[in-house]
């Protein structure tokens, strides 16, 4: 049986001002195309089983003909809808791969206009409206414009995860005191659950991660400069000398060097 080659069969760029512009997948005429749909400016709205979403600017739809789902200009809009989309032939594992993104982010995602997933969008958009031959390189693009959604929700998802923040602040500020409190605060989390959640994550409480940070840089310091003791100390987040041979000692199993 011949492979179906993925490649996008039609993109264009619109602008509609009224709620008769309405799509109703259900009754779709066409093959089963994957779609993408980016909202540049205003609104547009997204149904389906799991309900009625609306989609404004830097976000984007994604969903199939001949599937239980509808889209278009919202009732009581005002301002007009400015969108770009490109169907997709879902070939060689493509479908497969838009199914894999919407089964994890949904079928509303985020699509910020200078991200990498906007650019690929406009990209086919362009190429396809320009009669570009359809080759392996636009399937190729397809495939990118896909990833890029997919890679683009993951940072979103680690950037609002707050043991994600925890783990990111630990690791750029561990030469500074840090409140995990203050970060839980930050985070909309009580001081217990995030410390918890980060034990459950990682294997060890924030407190056991921090050190362990001070002391591998300790031990990178000791190995490439000649800094005094009480000079480590300091840049790696301690006031006392004492202490830090202490907590030194702890970790390796032996004092620090003396200089």
């Amino acid at each position: 049986m011949p492979v179906t080659f993925p490649c996008p069969i039609h993109a264009d760029r619109e602008e509609v001002r009224s709620p008769a512009y309405f799509w109703d997948n259900r009754v779709r005429a066409e093959s089963p195309q994957v779609i993408v749909q980016r909202t540049i400016s205003g609104e547009a709205f997204f149904a389906s089983g799991s309900g009625r979403t609306l989609v404004g600017t830097g976000q984007a739809m994604l969903f199939t003909h001949r599937e239980d789902s509808a889209y278009g200009y919202p009732e009581g809009g005002t301002e007009p809808l400015v969108l770009e989309f490109v169907s997709m032939q879902p070939g060689a594992g493509l479908r497969e791969l838009f199914d894999a993104v919407r089964g994890e982010f949904g079928s509303v995602v985020r699509m910020d206009s200078g991200g990498e997933a906007a650019r690929w969008l406009t990209a086919l958009r362009r190429a396809l409206n320009g009669r570009a031959p359809v080759g392996w390189r636009m399937g190729e693009a397809c495939f990118r414009l896909l990833l890029a959604i997919r890679a683009e929700q993951q940072d979103l998802r680690e950037a609002e995860d707050p043991v994600v923040t925890l783990r990111r602040r630990l690791e750029e500020d561990f030469r500074q005191p840090i409140q995990i409190k203050q970060v839980a605060d930050e985070c909309g989390r009580t001081r217990e659950h995030l410390i918890r959640s980060f034990r459950a994550r990682y294997g060890c409480t924030p407190g056991a991660f921090l050190h362990r940070l001070r002391m591998e840089h300790a031990a990178r310091l000791f190995l490439d400069s000649r800094l005094p003791l009480q000079a480590v100390a300091q840049r790696c987040g301690y006031v006392h000398a004492r202490s830090f041979a202490r907590a030194f000692k702890s970790h390796f199993g032996h004092p620090p060097p003396s200089r």
